[in-house]
């Protein structure tokens, strides 16, 4: 039932490894060429792994789980679009040269920050909802196999849908 809370504490984490990634561009930046050892960028790959866990794996959980089961599937593809939007809008600033290295890693860290913010005041009002007992909009999936009877088990009147042959004649 921590889903959301888990996801916003990820956005502060994922907005604390680009602060990390701008200030070592900064140090970078600075340096004089090939000073500053590749080692440096380990602590922002390791904090950007654990945001990841704990937004996108937590969201695709909270996704399935909210969702009824005619629209898990739906729900997980908005969950991907999502992804691709956003990496759209990096694309598009990346691109743009817009910023110095550092101040696009300052500005992708204030951009998730606010997008925390936002989440945050959202996610206070939903009320979260029980699909794991069969509720409202979830399908009853032993409907088949209601007469009590094991899966894989043929019922004697089945419909025929091939005409049957005559093995006696040559």
């Amino acid at each position: 039932r921590h889903h959301l809370k888990r996801m916003s504490v990820g956005m502060i984490v994922a907005a604390l490894s680009f602060v990390i990634a701008g200030f070592l561009q900064l140090a970078i930046d600075s340096a004089p060429p090939k000073s500053v050892h590749i080692l440096w960028q380990v602590p922002q790959y390791i904090v950007i792994t654990a945001a990841e866990v704990m937004i996108s794996i937590t969201g695709l959980e909270f996704a399935y789980s909210q969702a009824p089961a005619s629209m898990k599937s739906v729900c997980q593809a908005a969950w991907v679009l999502t992804v691709a939007f956003g990496n759209a809008i990096i694309l598009a600033v990346a691109e743009s040269s817009f910023f110095e290295r550092a101040a696009e890693l300052f500005f992708f860290a204030s951009l998730m920050g606010v997008t925390m913010i936002v989440f945050s005041i959202m996610s206070k009002k939903y009320k979260y909802i029980d699909n794991s007992s069969g509720s409202k909009g979830e399908e009853d999936l032993s409907a088949p196999f209601m007469d009590g009877g094991e899966s894989g088990d043929m019922d004697d009147e089945r419909v025929e849908i091939l005409p049957k042959h005559d093995n006696s004649s040559p």
